[in-house]
């Protein structure tokens, strides 16, 4: 496997692994612990492999196996310009977001006296970087379709961070139905282009356009994706 591939891989996986160690620790009862370091020093080593991609690796990387062979539904990883600035702009923003968290959220979660909300804090936002990262390299439609919903995932445990708080448990409740409604329409829109397209290989879908297309299902595809 090619370095570059490597390091696309390195650069999804380390927030998921970092998440892990975290659960790791807390489920040994440790209300405290090294969350803080594991999740700024992951987001470091994330932003170095992406900042090692873009400065490096010939573009485009693409590397593709079967998942779901008898449904032509592939993982893989797909590194353009275009998800690669994506990519800089979420694993730079990480490391700021890690950077300014480690004063700003021990105090706010003793005001909040929720036990056990550092770990789970660190843990979901490493788990929201893993999965934009995934979601902006992923070679294929339903990849992508996974990763938005650990997305979602990651987004209602950061909203609901304040179990305590009705309004935020309520806020978390929200999100989690509205994305999971939109996310329902991104699927069926998925199914509708690679059923018609007959792939869902993104670079595949790219590169003929909208050639394979069934003109009378474009409009409704557009409109599900929107």
């Amino acid at each position: 496997m090619p370095n570059s591939v490597l390091a696309a891989a390195a650069s999804v996986g380390a927030p998921f692994l970092g998440a892990l160690l975290i659960a790791g620790i807390r489920a040994t009862g440790r209300q405290r612990g090294p969350y803080a370091a594991i999740g700024l020093t992951t987001s470091v080593v994330t932003a170095i492999l992406v900042g090692w991609l873009w400065v490096v690796a010939p573009r485009p990387v693409i590397w593709r196996a079967d998942w779901i062979g008898s449904a032509g539904i592939g993982f893989g990883f797909h590194v353009d310009e275009l998800s690669l600035l994506f990519a800089v702009l979420v694993a730079g923003v990480g490391v700021l977001t890690f950077l300014y968290s480690v004063r700003y959220i021990p105090p706010l979660l003793e005001r909040w006296g929720v036990a056990g909300g550092e770990a789970m804090y660190y843990g979901a936002l490493l788990l929201f970087t893993g999965s934009v990262l995934g979601l902006v390299f992923a070679v294929d439609l339903i990849q992508l379709y996974v990763f938005w919903e650990l997305i979602d995932v990651a987004s209602f445990l950061l909203i609901g961070l304040n179990r305590r708080d009705p309004a935020a448990r309520s806020s978390a409740v929200k999100v989690l139905f509205i994305t999971a409604l939109g996310g329902l329409s991104v699927l069926l829109g998925f199914v509708l282009l690679g059923t018609t397209a007959g792939t869902y290989s993104l670079p595949v879908l790219l590169a003929q356009g909208s050639a394979g297309l069934d003109p009378s299902l474009v409009g409704l595809i557009l409109v599900l994706l929107v």
